[in-house]
């Protein structure tokens, strides 16, 4: 481990689109103290040529048969040097500040074990924020009721990492999420208000199975109530994660669209979660 650095962890698999933009805004970060390692989860599209057209020394690319993006993950960590890590998602592209603010604040918290960020959401040429709550209190009664953080957004020491036990090799769809209920049910966690993230929205990122969509909305819920238990959430405040499990467990065609994100605003605005 080399003291100081910054470690930037990345995986994909067949992401030639958008794979070069993610990879620039990382190595166009102001803080100087920094590497990227890149997994490619066995890739068949452009995306291993992509990554051989880079020749900048602070890049590292390791290539691995197709394990899922939990392994990938890991291998990353095990590969990357730094004291602290920080993830990016391959279709997503980090503001030139990220790394440098991050730092600063997670050297100011020393009692803070992992530090997101509120993001840019973007889909084609439209762009919105959502507010997401700040400060540890508010961070950790969130995420008792929804995971409030960008995956991509996240730096964490490599110190806490190791001792939640890390990304579950095993773990499947929804191991952000679960990474981050141990971190949290363990440490201090915070989400730092200003935007360091573009998060790109695209057709890709959801299965177009209905049967997929059905197993990772109960899965989600599963694990939200998991979270629930293990943050010790107030009984006043378990009506989300409870309708958030009723919800994924209703037949398609009952689902109200589009509710999830009012009710989240709404927990915000009367449970006074984020910073005024």
């Amino acid at each position: 481990m080399i003291p100081g650095l910054i470690s930037s962890i990345t995986t994909v698999r067949n992401g030639e689109a958008y794979l070069r933009e993610a990879i620039d805004s990382l190595l166009a970060q102001d803080d100087p103290a920094f590497e990227v390692v890149v997994v490619d989860d066995g890739s068949t599209d452009a995306t291993p040529d992509i990554l051989r057209s880079y020749q900048d020394p602070r890049l590292t690319v390791r290539s691995v048969p197709p394990t899922g993006r939990a392994q990938a993950l890991a291998e990353a960590v095990r590969t990357s040097r730094g004291e602290l890590l920080a993830v990016l998602d391959a279709d997503d592209a980090a503001l030139p500040r990220r790394f440098a603010l991050q730092r600063r604040y997670l050297e100011e918290h020393p009692e803070v074990a992992l530090v997101g960020s509120a993001a840019v959401e973007f889909e084609g040429s439209r762009e919105w924020r959502r507010p997401v709550p700040s400060g540890p209190p508010a961070v950790r009664r969130a995420m008792g009721m929804y995971n409030p953080f960008y995956h991509s957004s996240v730096m964490f020491r490599r110190e806490a990492y190791e001792a939640v036990g890390g990304y579950r090799p095993d773990g499947g769809w929804g191991h952000d999420k679960d990474f981050l209920i141990r971190m949290t049910a363990r440490y201090a966690v915070d989400i730092l208000p200003e935007p360091l993230i573009r998060y790109r929205r695209h057709p890709q990122q959801m299965s177009t199975n209905p049967a997929g969509e059905t197993f990772r909305r109960r899965k989600s819920a599963a694990l939200q109530l998991a979270a629930a238990r293990e943050l010790k959430l107030a009984p006043h405040l378990w009506l989300f994660p409870l309708l958030s499990w009723g919800y994924a467990h209703l037949p398609g065609a009952l689902r109200p669209r589009g509710l999830k994100e009012p009710v989240k605003r709404f927990l915000l605005r009367a449970l006074r979660i984020a910073r005024p």
